[in-house]
């Protein structure tokens, strides 16, 4: 079971389109983990808890 999933994992799991997670994560919009700035570049930090208190339970299957 995974604890930490990436923005295209979050994106097969609820069809959410990449950049709308990207976008609502920096904005803090979207409250399924952290946008965290790293010099130039955005480092998205998505934790199963707050994925699944937004979204529900997660189908890791999808994922295969």
């Amino acid at each position: 079971m995974k604890k930490r999933f990436t923005v295209s994992e979050v994106n097969k799991l609820t069809g959410i389109d990449e950049l709308t997670i990207r976008e609502g994560l920096k904005r803090k919009q979207l409250p399924i983990g952290a946008a965290v700035k790293t010099s130039t570049r955005y480092t998205y930090i998505i934790t199963r808890k707050k994925l699944e208190e937004f979204w529900g339970e997660i189908d890791e299957s999808k994922l295969d």
